[in-house]
């Protein structure tokens, strides 16, 4: 069963019932859940069932197309992250400080990322082929050894059990 299907079962059951506590109950929701769809099929029939888009209607804070296309051009022309061509476009006469620039809400980065999408990595292979990596040094700590602490510098001390260096 789909969602609309479970939102049209969840209406004609509260429609037998005319009460929404006994509805919630049977369905296992809640009665706000329950008031929610039968209030949107009674206002719009079965189109209210369905899913509607939480895309938002308008975004106040967009950067604005003209200022969108000299992002671009730059970031063309200079290939530069977006601390140095917030400075590159102080320069050129936009002030764009590089919070505004990384800020989400249509910003700088979104506009890279919007006509630009980042690339897949390539994976570089090992310059050491991994039979001679095994054999380029021992299987001991090498150099590592110093990093150690010595343990006859540890004296156990009071309670706790555990050691300090002298």
């Amino acid at each position: 069963m789909n969602r609309v299907e479970a939102r049209r079962r969840l209406v004609q059951t509260y429609q037998r019932t005319r009460n929404y506590g006994e509805t919630a109950r049977f369905c296992h929701t809640s009665r706000h859940l329950v008031r929610k769809w039968v209030r949107r099929h009674r206002k719009l029939g079965e189109a209210g069932l369905r899913d509607r888009s939480r895309r938002p209607h308008h975004t106040p804070h967009q950067t604005p197309p003209q200022i969108e296309k000299q992002v671009l051009d730059a970031r063309e022309k200079t290939h530069y992250g977006r601390k140095r061509l917030a400075v590159y476009l102080e320069r050129q006469g936009l002030h764009l400080s590089p919070y505004t620039i990384r800020h989400p809400s249509g910003s700088c980065k979104d506009i890279l990322r919007r006509h630009h999408p980042p690339q897949k990595r390539i994976r570089r292979p090992s310059r050491i082929p991994v039979g001679e990596a095994s054999l380029s040094r021992p299987l001991g700590l090498g150099s590592r050894a110093a990093l150690l602490p010595d343990p006859n510098r540890c004296v156990p001390t009071g309670s706790r059990g555990k050691g300090y260096p002298r």
